[in-house]
Parts: structure tokens; C-alpha cells; sequence
């Protein structure tokens, strides 16, 4: 009997959308509970699972048009709290988790694949490929169309950036703007490995990038409607992935939603700062010390 998956992440649009793949994978009908929070970066996160308050939080039926969309499970309303419950009442499997899941014989093959890009093997991006084409065609309509006229407006030849640093909220903002390789200058030069008449189709959460961007840098942006605004987040993440060539924040999962929801080309820069790795003085156990080399870094 085939076990029913729902997709539990309550994190920002990156997480959520890669642990529904995960789900799909598993089961191709898998359920999927959308809350509304507050705070979609998890910092005093509050669920209220009515209406948008503020902050441009959506419910899922304005951003894709899926009916594996639920509020309850039989009967039982789907919250944080129940979650446990109704998977043990009930049978069914629960997924929260960010990482893009692997069977057995993969994680022995290959181990955790979580932002590694242009490093994961073809046979990965051959089973999940489908699956985020399949998310997204369930983008809503007026979303898909909104795209559209920003693909008609824009230059075929653009770059697409997705320069993050949680708003001043993560631990490498502090060093933004240090020559010895702050964020800022990790970035200006990957777009330097470009001609000086590039476009660059820039998404950021800091104003002050653009800022410094426009300063020696041909920098366009799509209308800027908040950071957490998810219906925006959704158009400029499908937006940036028809852009061939992209420069991304390696360790952001919208970074990597837009790498797979440009079929996971190999035209893409991952950027890893070296601050992320000097907070700890280790570099993470889930990324292969290959992916730093001098190129990145």
C-alpha cells in the first residue's frame, strides 16, 4: 500500500518548495501544508493559519493551483502542533526537512547533494529535473503571466544575480563591504569574468548591494515589492532562471530553487564566502571540500 507524504517546511520559499520535491518524489500525489507565518525567516516565527497580515505572506492557492493543498487531515486541522499527531493517528509520513532527499544507494554513491550546483551528478539532476518543472507548471496563472512580461521587457543576454545576506540578519553581513573577502567584492568579482557591457538582473535583500553595484555595473532590477513578499519572491526566482548565465548565494535554498527551475544548467557561479566558513573555522560536513577552490573563494 503506497505510504501518503505531506510537505510540513514552515521556512521561507527556497525550503519549502525544495522539501515538496522531496515529497513528490516520494510519493508522486504527496500533500502539501503551507502556514502562514509572520516571520518566514524563523525568527519568532508565529503561525496564523487565516489570512495575509503583512509582509506579503501568501496562501498557497495564490502562488500555485495544486489540489494536494491542505488546512486538515481528516477532520483534524493541520498545525505545527498536530502535525505529530495526525502522522501517528493516521499513518502517514511527514517531511520538514531542507535537504533535497536521496534514497539508500545515492547517499552511498554520492552523499548529501544540498547546494552543490554545477557538482551534482546528472543522474540526481535527471530525477529531479522533471519534478521541479512539474512545480513549476502549478504556478498560478497571473503569476506565470507576470513573468512573461518581464521576459518580453528584459535582454535575452542578462545575468541573473541573487545576492543575499538576510537583510543584516546573517552572520557574513558584518563583513559586506571587507577587501579581504567581504560579500560585496566576493560578487563584483565573478561579475568582472563578464564584459563591461554586461546586464546584470539583480535580486537582493540589501539595498546597500545595489548600491554598490551601480557604481561600476550596468545593475536592472524587477519592481521591488519587500523582501518577504512570497507572490514577488516566486516571480523574480522564475524570472532569474531564464537567464543563462547566473552568479548565486550558494548557501541559500532560493538560490538553488532558481538553479533548478533553470533545469539545472551549468551556467551558474556559487558563491561561498569565506566568512561562512571562518565563523566556525571548519567548512560545513554537508559540502565537499572540493567546492572551495580559489574560483569561489
Amino acid at each position: 500500500m503506497k505510504k501518503t507524504w505531506i510537505s510540513t517546511s514552515q521556512a521561507g520559499m527556497g525550503d519549502r518548495l525544495v522539501c515538496f520535491a522531496s515529497s513528490l518524489r516520494r510519493d508522486e500525489d504527496a500533500l502539501i501544508y503551507w502556514p502562514i507565518l509572520k516571520s518566514v525567516l524563523g525568527v519568532g516565527s508565529v503561525e496564523i493559519n487565516s489570512k495575509p497580515t503583512h509582509g506579503g505572506e501568501r496562501p498557497f492557492d495564490h502562488l500555485f493551483d495544486y489540489e494536494g493543498h491542505i488546512t486538515e487531515y481528516n477532520g483534524i486541522p493541520v498545525n505545527s502542533d498536530n502535525i505529530p499527531e495526525i502522522s501517528k493517528i493516521f499513518g502517514v509520513a511527514t517531511n520538514g526537512s531542507w535537504r533535497l532527499w536521496l534514497n539508500d544507494e545515492e547517499m552511498e554513491k554520492y552523499g548529501y547533494q544540498d547546494y552543490k550546483y554545477n557538482l551534482v551528478p546528472q543522474e540526481i539532476r535527471d530525477v529531479y529535473i522533471p519534478i521541479f518543472q512539474r512545480i513549476r507548471n502549478m504556478v498560478q496563472d497571473d503569476i506565470k503571466e507576470e513573468v512573461e512580461k518581464y521576459l518580453h521587457e528584459l535582454d535575452n543576454d542578462m545575468v541573473g544575480i541573487h545576492l543575499r545576506t538576510f537583510d543584516g540578519k546573517c552572520y557574513f553581513n558584518k563583513d559586506f563591504d571587507n577587501d579581504h573577502g567581504g560579500v560585496i567584492n566576493l560578487f563584483k568579482s565573478a561579475m568582472d569574468e563578464f564584459p563591461k557591457s554586461t546586464k546584470f538582473l539583480l535580486a537582493t535583500d540589501d539595498e546597500r548591494a545595489k548600491s554598490e553595484l551601480e557604481k561600476d555595473y550596468n545593475i536592472v532590477e524587477l519592481e521591488n515589492r519587500g523582501l518577504w513578499d512570497q507572490r514577488f519572491d516566486l516571480v523574480e526566482a522564475l524570472v532569474l532562471s531564464n537567464c543563462k548565465n547566473l552568479i548565486l548565494t550558494s548557501m541559500s535554498h532560493y538560490s538553488e530553487l532558481i538553479w533548478w527551475f533553470a533545469d539545472a544548467h551549468n551556467n551558474v557561479i556559487p558563491l561561498y564566502p569565506k566568512v561562512q566558513i571562518q565563523k566556525t573555522g571548519t567548512i560545513p560536513d554537508w559540502i565537499d571540500n572540493s567546492l572551495f577552490t580559489n574560483e569561489y573563494i
